[in-house]
């Protein structure tokens, strides 16, 4: 039994060092400051942590255990999300609003709920590509911003009711965890960051689309290789649309910019991935009904929500 670490891994600053059973290894900042928040007092924890476990250096071992990626954080028993440390110390103030939302009764309480929510959508974590595949596979996941705590059920239910221009095509806004298509998907994590293109087609293989089966089985069976150039690894990618009579799907993400990305090299008819998605064209309105939750015999459960522009 073991618990999954998902962080924005930061500056590659290896300042620190982490005693393991193969030896001394080098961490950065960001990952010390992750593991001495989320250590136990009382008992030992078992937690798998992707910048300790993988040799980075070494791109056939790389390749191999991004292929497990998905068995990892979906056999977790739970998924420990680390937002990083909450300097302007809001975070018990915001999560006790979105546990809350209804008790914001005022107008001016309801905008700062929404101005927290969007400060929080521009969170670093919230902004990798990799983090929404550890995310939407979880068993369970919980938010740590800080010294506070969450389970990220409710801040992706709180999420999905503040929807603006600029997050209408946030992963954390158009895609309901176990329920989205592979358009949705490939919409809505366009434009994250990563460290190397290449995680723009392996971070999202392993993702619990809803539709296209044998499209989904398809892309399931891509062995990452990352010692492969980039315009290889995407044209294989989009062949598996063709072969699988999903090109629509392909040709409905094609939106070049003025540069086309280097992974880019080959028919103008392959989307660059890196570019975020256009701006929505659904109507924006006023109204608000915030989400409401419940707590059953089963866990949480979502009851009503609808959406709201700020």
């Amino acid at each position: 039994k073991f618990e999954a670490l998902s962080y924005a891994w930061g500056a590659a600053d290896y300042y620190h060092t982490l005693s393991t059973p193969e030896g001394v290894i080098k961490i950065s900042t960001n990952l010390t400051a992750t593991l001495r928040r989320i250590m136990l007092e009382t008992r030992s924890r078992h937690v798998r942590v992707d910048a300790v476990c993988i040799n980075q250096e070494d791109l056939a071992e790389r390749s191999r255990q991004v292929r497990l990626m998905g068995q990892v954080y979906s056999t977790a028993s739970r998924v420990l999300i680390w937002l990083g440390p909450d300097h302007r110390r809001r975070a018990k103030t915001i999560f006790a609003m979105v546990l809350n939302p209804h008790q914001t009764a005022s107008l001016q309480s309801l905008e700062a709920l929404g101005d927290c929510l969007k400060e929080l959508l521009r969170c670093q974590w919230l902004s990798r590509l990799w983090v929404v595949q550890e995310y939407h596979l979880a068993q369970s996941a919980r938010c740590i911003w800080g010294e506070a705590d969450i389970d990220f059920r409710y801040l992706e239910w709180s999420f999905q009711a503040v929807v603006s221009k600029d997050n209408s095509y946030s992963p954390w806004v158009a895609l309901n965890k176990g329920f989205f298509s592979v358009f949705d998907a490939l919409s809505s994590t366009r434009g994250l960051q990563c460290s190397e293109e290449k995680d723009r087609v392996y971070a999202t293989l392993a993702l619990p689309y809803s539709d296209e089966p044998n499209l989904v089985a398809r892309i399931g069976q891509m062995e990452p290789r990352y010692e492969l150039p980039e315009a290889r690894i995407m044209f294989e990618y989009a062949r598996a649309f063709v072969d699988c009579s999903c090109t629509h799907l392909l040709l409905g993400q094609v939106c070049h910019g003025p540069t086309i990305s280097s992974y880019i090299r080959g028919p103008s008819w392959l989307p660059d991935l890196s570019m975020p998605a256009p701006a929505s064209s659904f109507p924006y309105n006023s109204h608000l009904t915030l989400p409401t939750y419940r707590k059953t015999s089963h866990g949480i459960e979502l009851m009503s929500l609808a959406r709201h522009c700020f």
